[in-house]
């Protein structure tokens, strides 16, 4: 084997390592979400919230792990209870939705989930401001317009 094969060999099988990792790194990702959503389907929300960010830590840009950590922070906030438990739980949802749209600006989950959780924490002139931020997007549904 040529000199000049074998280095090009070598640089094909480095990059194929380094971008592997990434790749390695995503799958692991998606095994974390996995693991999540069966904790949440079976109601365990602590569980599922530390599998989903376990999952955004392998993978900062998966955008349906930071959609699935914030639903299960909803999950543990417990409409008009005001312990601080329960209303720092509506906090952390609300701040990892708004990571969702950092991601994903259009993601109408995320919107709607916001205004529902101002909503039930009775903040109506914030809730108000995501209603509207929807009929931006969606016009012709009056669902919002309830809100």
């Amino acid at each position: 084997m040529t000199r000049l094969l074998r280095v090009g060999l070598s640089v094909t099988l480095a990059t194929l390592l380094f971008s592997g990792c990434g790749f390695v790194s995503k799958l692991k990702a998606r095994d974390r979400l996995n693991k999540g959503v069966a904790a949440y389907k079976d109601e365990d929300y602590p569980e599922a919230v530390k599998k989903f960010k376990e999952s955004i830590e392998l993978d900062p840009q998966f955008a349906n792990a930071w959609l699935y950590l914030a639903t299960a922070y909803r999950q543990l906030y417990v409409p008009g209870s005001q312990t601080e438990e329960h209303r720092e739980n509506a906090r952390k949802a609300v701040e990892t939705y708004q990571k969702v749209l950092e991601l994903d600006p259009r993601n109408l989950n995320a919107i709607a989930s916001i205004a529902g959780i101002y909503n039930d924490m009775g903040e109506h002139e914030k809730a108000k401001d995501w209603y509207r931020k929807r009929l931006e997007i969606e016009p012709n549904n009056p669902e919002p317009l309830y809100g």
